[in-house]
């Protein structure tokens, strides 16, 4: 009976923990992509906005464009001490940055 117990409270703990962190890989890489990803999104939507509504909206590209760069200097910052594996994955982000500035452009 107390083996039963045990096991149940590390599977309800496993639960939990899988429940906070979440399935996917939670790290700063991810993380800088998310919102990289997200200003994008909220580039592109600016721009529909604008062309819906006849408004230029530069104010919504300008934090675009200031977000990008915050995120490609935090990379550029990370890859210095990153890992081999690591370093490849911020890469990857750097040179999609580069072709989101050049889409804010």
């Amino acid at each position: 009976m107390k083996k039963l117990v045990l096991l149940s409270l590390v599977l309800a703990a496993g639960v939990a923990v899988w429940k906070l962190r979440g399935p996917g890989l939670h790290d700063d890489v991810s993380e800088l992509q998310a919102r990289l990803d997200a200003a994008e999104r909220s580039y592109q939507s600016a721009g529909r906005a604008a062309g819906l509504s006849g408004m230029d909206t530069p104010a919504e590209a300008a934090s675009s464009l200031a977000e990008v760069e915050r995120i490609e200097h935090e990379l550029k910052d990370r890859s210095r001490t990153a890992s081999p594996e690591t370093r490849v994955r911020i890469d990857k982000l750097l040179a999609h940055v580069s072709t989101v500035k050049s889409k804010l452009r």
